[in-house]
């Protein structure tokens, strides 16, 4: 019985230390996220100086996946309360829910995970994951939505695009 009520307690104990690392990703995510889009020229939704990036990365890459929801729900916060729709606010949010899952699988697969920053050849791999190729999927299906939603020009889309593109890349290389 004793024992029963042990496991219970470090049940609990476990469930609400992941609660408190989900509202602390997500509250890093939402205010930074609206700090960087405060510095926004070229879009209110795209901006140089993104942060989230690489606080989603690192959680999802120190913590495990299991933290994508506070990511989406502080994405889909941050662009519901800047600009466009809850359709527009859902899209981007899952576009950047994506990116650090996508950072982290392939950091995983083909940078050494962890170890990415012991040898150069991983740094190089952990560039070209996280901070190349991982912020195209937010920054494709981002703009693609607000285009839809009539939130951007469709002949704006390559400026706003790679201005996505460019601050997600500064979040993955500079925070984590």
């Amino acid at each position: 019985m004793e024992a029963r009520a042990a496991d219970m307690t470090s049940r609990q104990r476990d469930l609400a230390r992941r609660r408190g690392l989900l509202a602390l990703v997500g509250a890093a995510y939402f205010v930074s996220g609206k700090l960087g889009l405060a510095l926004a020229i070229v879009h209110p939704s795209a901006t140089l100086v993104w942060a989230p990036t690489g606080i989603a990365l690192a959680a999802c890459l120190v913590l495990g996946m299991w933290v994508w929801p506070a990511i989406f729900v502080a994405a889909f916060a941050v662009n519901l309360t800047t600009e466009g729709s809850v359709w527009t606010s859902l899209a981007i949010g899952v576009g950047n829910t994506l990116e650090p899952l996508a950072a982290t699988h392939l950091v995983n697969r083909f940078a050494d995970g962890s170890k990415s920053f012991e040898s150069v050849r991983g740094v190089a791999s952990y560039a070209l994951c996280a901070g190349v190729l991982s912020p195209m999927v937010p920054a494709t299906i981002g703009v693609t939505a607000l285009a839809l939603g009539g939130f951007a020009a469709w002949t704006s889309f390559a400026t706003v695009w790679l201005t996505w593109w460019a601050g997600d890349v500064g979040g993955a290389l500079v925070i984590p």
